[in-house]
């Protein structure tokens, strides 16, 4: 006998797979040019931003905040208070549990890696962040970019 067949069959039965229900609750706020292939879940207090793409079959959880410009793939599925922010990109049949927080990758010039500068006298760290070439935070400000 194989364990591993016995033992995705007894976990299909322990586990189910939940049961959604398609529509949009009422509670959603919907961005302007928001746009979905039906069937979707929109559940209660879900936050759609300007732009946002979702595919067919995409279940959102309660409160999650979809930024602008954000496109989820068909057949994924968002657990609550996931939060995506301007730009990112989901594939299909992806599964983002409670709690995450996906950014889009930021683009930083060379050489403008922030990292904290300690005292030389107590090793605490400072308030201010230096680059590795010595410029502070604010003036690296500009070098951060999103795609």
């Amino acid at each position: 006998a194989d364990p591993h067949a016995a033992l995705v069959s007894v976990l299909a039965v322990l586990y189910p797979t939940p049961a959604w229900t398609a529509g949009i609750h009422p509670t959603a706020v919907i961005g302007p040019g928001a746009q979905w292939r039906d069937p979707v879940a929109i559940g209660p207090y879900v936050v759609l931003g300007a732009d946002v793409r979702l595919g067919r079959n995409v279940r959102l959880g309660p409160h999650c905040v979809i930024g602008d410009g954000v496109t989820i793939g068909d057949d994924s599925e968002l657990y609550p208070h996931v939060t995506c922010y301007a730009g990112v990109t989901i594939g299909h049949h992806v599964v983002v549990h409670c709690g995450t927080r996906l950014v889009a990758k930021p683009r930083i010039a060379p050489d403008s890696i922030p990292r904290t500068r300690r005292s030389r006298t107590s090793g605490a760290a400072s308030s201010a962040t230096t680059s590795r070439s010595g410029r502070t935070a604010a003036s690296i400000g500009a070098a951060w970019t999103t795609p």
